[in-house]
């Protein structure tokens, strides 16, 4: 068909405008939608962060959690080249799997229930066993952490109880990574453990 004569069947207003008109509601109803989706995981990542607080700041960092699901970090490849196998906690990352890091005062305590609690739920899991190394490590105030390597100062273990000292953690040594995870309610630790099998 020649355009003058589309133009003369139609009108001006072409072919769009003879459909029927769009509903009003529908974007206000899709707004609301939204709304409450949002406002959902907002109020969950907020309750989750206030059952763990020790997660929800880390080194400068700002954690958005969802669920039991913590980021991940990297260690520094300078940390890892300052470090010594005979370094103390070399172990952690230089094992060959996931490593369960839990630094604790003697003197604190919720500690022992927590540690009890937690070593409940783990050794009832086998793919846990399977996949991680579990280390609880006691804390004196007095004992110093010193790096093998002559001239630095900044080795894993200075960099793990930076990290990790007022938290548990899951250091992935292959990967050359750390996630922290709650250090206060053990349910939360292990259902993080449990979500980081395969990472």
């Amino acid at each position: 068909m020649r355009p003058d004569l589309f133009n003369k069947k139609y009108g001006n207003k072409g072919l769009y405008e003879s459909g029927q008109p769009e509903n009003p509601l529908s974007g206000v109803i899709m707004i609301i939608i939204m709304f409450f989706i949002l406002t959902s995981l907002l109020a969950s990542n907020i309750n989750y962060i206030k059952k763990n607080p020790n997660i929800s700041n880390l080194q400068g960092f700002k954690f958005f959690k969802i669920k039991n699901i913590p980021m991940a970090f990297d260690i520094p490849k300078e940390v890892i080249n300052n470090t010594l196998r005979t370094d103390k906690l070399a172990n952690v990352l230089f094992a060959d799997k996931k490593v369960i890091y839990y630094a604790y005062s003697d003197t604190r305590s919720d500690a022992g229930t927590y540690l009890h609690n937690l070593e409940r739920l783990i050794v009832q899991n086998e793919a846990i066993k399977t996949n991680y190394y579990y280390y609880p490590d006691a804390q004196n105030s007095a004992a110093a952490i010193t790096c093998q390597k002559q001239g630095v100062t900044n080795c894993f273990p200075e960099f793990l109880l930076q990290n990790c000292g007022q938290n548990a953690c899951i250091v992935n040594g292959p990967k050359r990574q750390f996630k922290v995870i709650s250090n206060t309610d053990a349910q939360a630790a292990y259902d993080a453990i449990v979500e980081n099998l395969n990472w």
